[in-house]
């Protein structure tokens, strides 16, 4: 393999992890959302139950 590219390769691959961490952040802050909602979603049954 010639020096451009390996450097091609591994420029490839750090963009991939970078990638890969965006889109983890991205499906976290889901999952998080997902929960607040499924949370309020009791809260608020709750409240019409207990009111």
């Amino acid at each position: 393999m010639n020096l451009s590219t390996e450097r091609r390769r591994a420029r490839h691959e750090r963009e991939s992890e970078r990638a890969e961490k965006a889109l983890m952040s991205v499906l976290s802050e889901a999952e998080y959302a997902k929960k607040q909602t499924r949370q309020r979603e009791i809260h608020n049954i709750c409240f019409d139950i207990f009111t």
